[in-house]
Formats: C-alpha cells, structure tokens, sequence
C-alpha cells in the first residue's frame, strides 16, 4: 500500500493524485472492514483446525493474483 500510494503521483498525474489517493484509502478500509467481517462469519461456522487451511488458501491465492499482476505489468512493457 505505502509503495502503491508513492507511485500515484507518476501514474495519474500531480493534479489527480489527492483524488486518487482519497479513493486508494476509502478502498483499502472498506476492504479491511468487509473481509475482517466475512471470514468471522465465515469461521464462525468452522472449527479451529479448518482455520489454517484456510488461510492457507487465501495466501496461496494473493500469490496467484500478484503473479498475474507482475506478469500483466511486465507485458505492458
């Protein structure tokens, strides 16, 4: 987030980047709050030992998307 916040200014522009720095924070809380909620109502219904598995796969799966990412970004180039 601090690095994707810096890089604003020289992705949109000095006159845009309040707008979209503004918006890149309303996001990242609103995601915070949302997910924090969902998988409390998610695990509500689990036992513990479902809870490592689980996070295991939501790490396994922010890998995926960085990589999709990374691999999207280097293409642009």
């Amino acid at each position: 987030m601090p690095c994707m916040v810096h890089l604003t200014a020289q992705r949109f522009g000095a006159e845009r980047a309040a707008d979209v720095q503004g918006i890149q924070f309303c996001i990242s809380y609103l995601g915070g709050s949302v997910l924090s909620a969902a998988l409390g109502v998610l695990y509500s219904g689990m036992s513990l030992e479902a809870f490592g598995p689980a996070m295991l796969v939501l790490l396994l799966g922010m890998v995926f998307l960085f990589r999709q990412l990374a691999e999207k970004k280097l293409a642009a180039k």
